[in-house]
């Protein structure tokens, strides 16, 4: 090799080095000026189709007057699709019913997060995930996605059962990409530094934090969010005309036989197990006084807490109920307009009311 062409060689690497270096470092502008970023659900198939049908034609354009043309038209209609155009769910929530509910219960291993899609176009997202074991953003990796999925562009409402991490260790993510304009708390813990940093973002992003109460009701047409608060860690439950969805949160056996006489009676009734199916949890005394028709377990496969534990199961399948157990087949949908119930999976769909 003669030495121009070695000299050329390394002149020629040395400038590829500097051109993938440039790019790489410039990802640091982030951390000096971070409001340059934002992030955004994946855009829809038609402004990516715009996109590159636009720089194929301007490739194949015969005159430079040609490619101003097309890659003006180009820019300015994937704009305008992106400023002003619809964005719909990508799938339809919940097809063939009309005003239908469509909860969610999401796959997060072993945490809790329950989406609810109302007609209205509104949307509830009860905790927001989390995880106790390591530092894997639940919230930004996994609930966000799944909320931009489902058609969510703003939170409506972000509910806050309490302060464990696997409940809100992936709110920070969510309210960041979502700004809830309303937060419900339950009863304020000082010590928790988790709480009051949540509550200065929401705060700082002009949203409201409520701190709700026994009787605290919200209701969207034929739909009511009603909340009972105990002494001890809060809960919610949905009702949609005579279909009822229970979210009892991590509650204990004591709270559960407290709770039982106060629930009305349903024609149908979704729970979604307390405490992740723990072994103190599902009592018989709450479980025959609700007697669920479908028991959804938020729990990772092969948790390290052997959560569901087979006593509770039992309890709930001689109660009648279905056990569905997101760590064995994923989120859970469920679909109702108060009279028609369904349950859907990546690999299943079943109507059972």
């Amino acid at each position: 090799m003669s030495p121009l062409t070695e000299t050329g060689a390394r002149l020629t690497g040395y400038v590829a080095h500097l051109a993938a270096s440039g790019i790489v470092e410039s990802a640091r502008l982030m951390d000096v000026l971070p409001w340059l970023s934002r992030r955004v659900p994946a855009p829809p198939v038609v402004i990516v189709a715009t996109d590159y049908i636009g720089w194929a034609v301007w490739l194949s354009a015969p005159s430079r007057r040609g490619r101003r043309l097309v890659s003006g038209t180009a820019v300015l209609l994937a704009g305008g699709l992106v400023l002003f155009g619809p964005l719909p769910p990508v799938t339809p929530l919940c097809p063939g019913m009309s005003q239908a509910v469509r909860i969610l219960f999401l796959d997060v291993d072993q945490a809790d997060s329950t989406l609810i899609n109302l007609p209205s176009g509104d949307s509830v997202l009860v905790d927001a995930g989390g995880t106790v074991r390591g530092s894997f953003d639940v919230g930004g990796r996994i609930v966000s996605p799944v909320l931009w999925h489902a058609g969510v562009r703003r939170l409506g409402y972000l509910v806050l059962t309490h302060g464990d991490p696997d409940h809100i260790g992936g709110a920070p993510s969510v309210i960041a990409d979502f700004e809830p304009r309303e937060v419900w708390a339950g009863v304020p813990v000082p010590a928790s530094r988790a709480l009051r940093a949540l509550r200065t973002l929401v705060t700082e992003q002009g949203g409201a934090w409520r701190t709700v109460r026994a009787g605290d009701a919200l209701t969207w047409g034929g739909v009511t969010l009603r909340v009972v608060h105990p002494a001890l860690p809060d809960w919610e439950r949905q009702e949609v005309r005579d279909v009822s969805v229970v979210l009892p949160v991590d509650i204990g056996a004591e709270v559960e036989r407290s709770l039982a006489g106060s629930l009305g009676p349903a024609s149908f009734r979704v729970l979604k197990v307390p405490h992740h199916g723990s072994r103190t949890s599902s009592s018989a005394a709450f479980v025959t006084a609700l007697r669920p028709n479908v028991a959804i377990v938020s729990a990772g496969r092969e948790n390290p807490f052997g959560h569901s534990h087979p006593e509770g199961v039992k309890r709930l399948t001689d109660a009648g109920a279905e056990v569905w157990h997101t760590g064995e087949v994923g989120a859970v949908s469920v679909c109702t307009d108060g009279r028609a119930v369904r349950l859907e999976t990546r690999e299943r769909q079943v109507i059972l009311h």
